[in-house]
C-alpha cells in the first residue's frame, strides 16, 4: 500500500488496519480495533492506491511498526513536495518516503 496522511473529516469513524497486518504481533498499536472516531492527535495514513485508495488505514504508530523507516518521516523533498510513505513489492523502492510530484527515480525516495 502506497500510504498517506489522511487530512480528510477527522469527524468520521474508522479503525486501523494494523489490528490485521500486526495481528501475529498483537494487532493495532494504538487498539483502534473497532470503529470509532479518533483523536486528532493521532495520525491516520490512508492508502491512496486507485482512484478512491482502497479503504486501507494505519494509524501513526502502526505505520512506524510496519514500515520502519516511517518513524523517522524526512518532512519533504528538495522541491518542498509533501511525502508518501511508500512500501512496492516489485522491488524498485525500499519501505521509506516517495515523492510522488518529482516522479518516478530512485532518488525521488527519501529514507
Amino acid at each position: 500500500h502506497r500510504l498517506r496522511l489522511f487530512t480528510g473529516d477527522a469527524a468520521r469513524p474508522w479503525w486501523c488496519d494494523g489490528r490485521t497486518l500486526l495481528a501475529s504481533t498483537g494487532g493495532c498499536r494504538r487498539g483502534f480495533d473497532r470503529l470509532a472516531v479518533r483523536p486528532p492527535e493521532c495520525a491516520r495514513y490512508r492508502c491512496v492506491e486507485g482512484a478512491n485508495g482502497c479503504d486501507f488505514d494505519l494509524c501513526d504508530l502502526c505505520l512506524c511498526a510496519a514500515h520502519p523507516l516511517a518513524a523517522t518521516p524526512p518532512g519533504r523533498c528538495p522541491n518542498n513536495h509533501a511525502l508518501t510513505a511508500t512500501d512496492t513489492a516489485d522491488g524498485v523502492y525500499a519501505n521509506g518516503w516517495f515523492c510522488d510530484v518529482c516522479g518516478g527515480g530512485k532518488n525521488a525516495l527519501y529514507a
